[in-house]
């Protein structure tokens, strides 16, 4: 399956430019991926964007940079572009509603089991590089992914 330690230890190496490169590239392979799964395209980003969500706070925490690489996706899903410290009540609500939390989570973990290796691969990827955004990944961050890909 995967090393998780290895891809963690891989993204934490990388440089501002190979890391921005790589987050696009995974992330559309994601959707595209998600969208042959689940057969439609809304819906892929939908899950796409659940994803990323519970990769910025599965630490309990958001801070600016992380902010500003899901601001586009909350301002879809909410039809305003929110502020900071909206976003950071959001996720704090979200985050102590813990049988909602733990609800992404399981759907999270059942999708992967539909993904094929190189699905699963950029998924793993994606979420590693999306908890990095501020610099470092935390031992939560680090379980939160290994209940997705169990």
């Amino acid at each position: 399956m995967f090393d998780l330690e290895s891809v963690c230890s891989e993204v934490e190496k990388l440089d501002p430019l190979s890391f921005a490169r790589l987050i696009g590239e995974k992330g559309q392979s994601v959707i595209s991926g998600l969208a042959a799964i689940i057969g439609d395209a809304d819906d892929a980003v939908t899950m796409f964007t659940a994803m990323v969500l519970g990769a910025v706070i599965s630490d309990g925490k958001l801070d600016e940079k992380e902010f500003g690489l899901i601001q586009p996706l909350l301002e879809e899903a909410v039809g305003e572009k929110p502020t900071y410290e909206e976003a950071v009540e959001f996720m704090s609500a979200f985050k102590s509603a813990k049988n909602d939390y733990k609800k992404l989570t399981d759907a999270l973990s059942i999708m992967f089991k539909a993904a094929s290796d190189e699905l699963k691969s950029d998924i793993v990827t994606l979420c590693f590089l999306v908890c990095a955004t501020d610099g470092k990944i935390s031992k939560r961050e680090k379980n939160w992914i290994a209940k997705i890909v169990s």
